[in-house]
């Protein structure tokens, strides 16, 4: 994956935890790892963690690598948004 299109995942995260009706969970998890003073590696885990778990950004639907392969897989949630 490269810069441009991990940068549009990990923004993603926050954008459609809120967006999605998840926005007092991912407070309450920044907060969580504000008070344990958690490292910026910690916290990027974590909310990697939670993007996957709980607003279901996954990193291969915004991989446009993998998105221009022809390839059509019926369980991605991605794929339809580049079109």
């Amino acid at each position: 994956m490269n810069t441009g299109d991990f940068m549009f995942y990990y923004a993603d995260i926050f954008v459609e935890g809120i967006q999605y009706g998840n926005r007092t969970t991912l407070c309450d998890n920044l907060q969580q790892l504000q008070l344990n003073n958690a490292s910026n590696e910690e916290i990027f885990w974590a909310m990697t963690e939670f993007g996957t778990n709980i607003s279901g950004v996954n990193p291969p639907d915004y991989d446009a690598q993998l998105l221009s392969l022809e390839v059509i897989d019926p369980f991605s949630a991605g794929r339809p948004w580049t079109y």
